[in-house]
């Protein structure tokens, strides 16, 4: 189907067959960051945090750390602490980077 084009019935079929995976990367790959976070809160699989959080932070961080606070006890903080250390290294560089050329 994505190779017709028909992206909709994509989704839908992906959808109906619980392979979030697909949606969740379809849904980016369109710049679809809040209907990517819709799908990644209504399913179980606590990989695919791991996964698409360090992409949507880039993308959506406020909606992101909100889906974060709203599913938060079924999520393991210590697979996801990494994914935030990585993104925190990352700011300070470009802070730091900022600030130099001042």
């Amino acid at each position: 189907m994505a190779s017709h084009g028909d992206r909709e019935n994509l989704v839908t079929f992906t959808l109906l067959m619980r392979d979030f995976d697909e949606v969740i990367e379809n849904n980016i790959g369109n710049g679809q960051y809040l209907a990517a976070l819709s799908t990644l809160r209504k399913q179980k699989d606590r990989n695919l945090y791991s996964k698409f959080v360090p992409i949507l932070l880039d993308k959506d961080p406020s909606a992101t750390i909100d889906v974060l606070i709203d599913v938060g006890p079924m999520l393991s903080p210590v697979k996801l602490l990494p994914k935030f250390s990585a993104k925190l290294d990352k700011l300070t560089v470009s802070c730091r980077v900022r600030d130099s050329s001042k």
